[in-house]
């Protein structure tokens, strides 16, 4: 399941627990099994009709991340090198560096400056794609995403990394 210390440190925590799962996994041994290969391996190798082919590889657990700002990108990264496929999905193509707003609308900075394309940041990250499209529903029960254009993800893992929005206490004229 998902760690129980809170913050990404926890995440980090399962995302390595992730990788070293097949190590924590008892394995029974008996006399007709002890030189089998372990069926829990993704390239164990199998005699079929005298040829020799290789198992489809097992599953990996499907991690969706909704929204892609500081938390969501930590997220992605923390789970950068675990045994897992992550899906990233956010309402726009690019991360806002929202710190340094204020230097774009001083003029100090570009627009180009604080905002980078959400594939470009993790370009490297082979376990990672990143989806545009607006979240309307999340259903637990069928552990599945429903997407503004009818496109439904199912997950095992589901990081909600939404964000914040501006609160102006009922005094919209302060924006």
């Amino acid at each position: 399941g998902l760690p129980r210390q809170s913050g990404l440190y926890g995440l980090k925590v399962w995302a390595d627990g992730l990788n070293n799962a097949h190590r924590l996994q008892p394995r029974s041994v008996s006399a007709d099994t002890r030189n089998a290969p372990d069926p829990r391996h993704h390239a164990a190798v199998r005699p079929n009709n005298g040829r020799m082919t290789s198992s489809p590889p097992p599953p990996r657990p499907r991690v969706v991340i909704i929204g892609c700002g500081f938390g969501g990108l930590e997220a992605a990264r923390a789970l950068s090198g675990a045994a897992v496929d992550v899906t990233l999905i956010d309402r726009t193509n690019h991360h806002l560096f929202q710190p340094l707003l204020y230097q774009v609308a001083t003029a100090s900075l570009s627009p180009a400056d604080i905002a980078s394309p959400i594939r470009t940041i993790l370009r490297d990250q082979k376990n990672a794609q990143v989806w545009m499209g607006e979240v309307v529903r999340v259903n637990a029960d069928d552990r599945s995403v429903h997407l503004e254009d009818g496109v439904v993800v199912h997950y095992d893992y589901l990081v909600l990394a939404t964000g914040a929005t501006h609160a102006y206490f009922g005094r919209d004229e302060w924006a």
